[in-house]
C-alpha cells in the first residue's frame, strides 16, 4: 500500500485544495501503475504551526509563505499548452 506524506503550514491550502492534492497525487500513482493501485493509495496531509516550519535554517511563518505566493505565480499558459515541472523548473509544453 503506496504511503504519500505531505507536510505543510497550517493555513497554507483550503479545504478543497487539500482534497485536490490529494486527488491529483492519487492519480500520480494510477498514472504509472494501473487503476488496481487506486484503492490502495493512502495520501496524508500533516499540518505543522506557523513559524514551526523553516526553509534554509529560517522559521517561516503564514504571513512569509503567503507573500513567496503572491510574488511567485506562474503565467497562465497559452491555448493548446500545458504546463509541468521539470528538472525544478515551471515549463510549457505543446498540448499532444
Amino acid at each position: 500500500m503506496p504511503l504519500i506524506q505531505v507536510t505543510t503550514m497550517q493555513e497554507v491550502f483550503t479545504p478543497a485544495q487539500k482534497q485536490e492534492l490529494i486527488a491529483r497525487f492519487t492519480d500520480v500513482l494510477v498514472s504509472q501503475q494501473g487503476e488496481w493501485i487506486r484503492p490502495a493509495t493512502v495520501v496524508v496531509i500533516d499540518e505543522v504551526s506557523s513559524g514551526h516550519f523553516g526553509i534554509g535554517g529560517e522559521a517561516i511563518t503564514i504571513e512569509a509563505v503567503r507573500a513567496m505566493a503572491a510574488a511567485c505565480k506562474p503565467p497562465s499558459p497559452a491555448p493548446g499548452t500545458y504546463q509541468r515541472i521539470s528538472d525544478h523548473e515551471l515549463v510549457t509544453v505543446e498540448a499532444a
